[in-house]
This record gives structure tokens, sequence and C-alpha cells, in this order.
């Protein structure tokens, strides 16, 4: 994924392959069972290190978008799929 931020925390949960997740410059290791908090407003990424597919699920809630606050959102989940 792009070196990036959001205003929110996410929750990663791998189901395949091996990665790093790259947190403000610190690298952490990844493989399938793995998870990892990303704290809101840091810079972050994923990388696939491996041979096959890095498959990883996603899950994040957004509790203050474009300055409007809501009290409690659903959490949203992706997947995300970095191929070799």
């Amino acid at each position: 994924t792009p070196y990036h931020t959001h205003p929110y925390e996410h929750e990663v949960y791998v189901l395949q392959g091996k990665g790093v997740a790259v947190i403000e410059g610190k690298e952490y290791t990844l493989e399938k069972d793995s998870f990892i908090l990303v704290p809101p407003n840091l810079k972050h990424q994923f990388r696939n290190t491996g041979t096959q597919d890095f498959i990883f699920l996603c899950k994040y809630r957004f509790n203050n978008i474009m300055g409007r606050i809501s009290n409690i959102e659903p959490a949203k989940l992706i997947v995300g799929i970095i191929a070799t």
C-alpha cells in the first residue's frame, strides 16, 4: 500500500502470506495469523515480502470524518491483497 496516514485507527489480521507493516519508519514482520493495530495519524504502509499473495483483513471505525462527529458507527471490514 502507499505510505499514508488517516485520522482513525485500524486493526489488521493476516490471512495468508508474509509481509511487513511499516509504521513511522519502523518495520513489523507479519505472517499468517498475525495481528497489528495501527494507531490514528501515524504514517504506515503494508508490503508483501513473501512468495505468495499477502492477504489481510483490515477493520476500522470512522468516528470523526470531515469535522462531523458521530456517536457510534458500525465498523468497516475490508480485505487487502498485495500480489506477488
